[in-house]
């Protein structure tokens, strides 16, 4: 059967979620994988040569590219299926009627964190940075994801300074444009992985919390609802801060992480995540749970 992805594969190839996905698919049996550019203006053409059985639509993004150049000029009638792993709540998912199926971060259903996962390792891998080290990947701005984000790393970092490293913050180097395997040893051994990205969806999170587990990093984040049927705080992860927790406490937890004489407690934490993250949340399982329900025609 043939199935074609529309994504950011060639542009973004150092986001997990493209390389997860391209993992996974390509694990399935009897699927002839391609891969498409969603910006590509050859877009449409390469449909048409394909001609495949099933158009899967990787992010809000793509989703408005297929929407708008290729639903209504493909010459044949796929089965679509729109994966998405952004949380946007400004923007809309994909209406029912405009695919078979819809699975995303910002649908409210006891699901809505599948599109996010981790990638499948034997082993935790060699560490590239130091165990005293503060880290956060993203954007530090991103105040519609979490109103307080911008408080908490500035905080973060009028305390630890050189020990940090906000990448994509304050000038450092990004790890964006870094392998996925760069980004796993640099989650490896840093002293705490820190996310604030809450969001007000039952069951959602983003993705830190498996990429960094699933590189045996130590996490360090904020509660959301049914984080517990993910990971074990306190065994797994560290204790999460709630919301209603003050900055400066949520900075002197985070700071307090990332000394190294609790390195020997933290491993544990590590290793126990690292196993959870590759026993539930691997892209590849989430990609076989996907291509189940498109099997069985839409039903999620």
């Amino acid at each position: 059967m043939k199935v074609h992805a529309i994504g950011r594969f060639g542009t973004f190839p150092w986001y997990p979620i493209y390389a997860g996905f391209r993992e996974g698919l390509d694990r399935i049996e009897g699927v002839e994988p391609f891969y498409a550019e969603s910006t590509d203006p050859r877009l449409v053409e390469q449909l048409n040569a394909v001609r495949a059985d099933v158009v899967i639509v990787l992010g809000l993004g793509a989703w408005d590219r297929w929407r708008d150049t290729g639903r209504d000029t493909v010459n044949w009638d796929p089965f679509v299926a729109v994966w998405n792993q952004d949380y946007r709540p400004w923007v809309p998912v994909p209406a029912e009627d405009e695919a078979d199926l819809v699975v995303a971060t910002d649908a409210d259903w006891a699901d809505a964190w599948l599109p996010l996962g981790c990638m499948e390792r034997d082993s935790i891998p060699d560490a590239t940075s130091s165990v005293d080290l503060a880290i956060f990947y993203g954007t530090k701005g991103n105040e519609k994801v979490h109103g307080r984000r911008r408080e908490i790393l500035e905080g973060v970092y009028r305390k630890l300074e050189h020990r940090t490293a906000f990448y994509n913050f304050q000038g450092n180097d990004s790890t964006f444009h870094q392998s996925i395997d760069d980004q796993a040893r640099l989650y490896a051994g840093g002293g705490v992985c820190l996310d604030c990205s809450n969001a007000d969806r039952a069951g959602y999170t983003s993705d830190r919390i498996f990429t960094v587990t699933g590189s045996g990093g130590f996490y360090f984040g904020n509660w959301f609802d049914r984080l517990d049927e993910l990971f074990e705080p306190g065994i797994e992860i560290a204790w999460p801060f709630q919301d209603e927790d003050d900055t400066d406490a949520i900075v002197s937890m985070a700071v307090d992480w990332a000394d190294p004489r609790r390195e020997d407690w933290k491993n544990g934490i590590r290793k126990a995540g690292f196993r959870r993250a590759q026993a539930d949340h691997t892209y590849v399982q989430r990609v076989a749970k996907l291509w189940t329900w498109i099997k069985l025609g839409g039903t999620s």
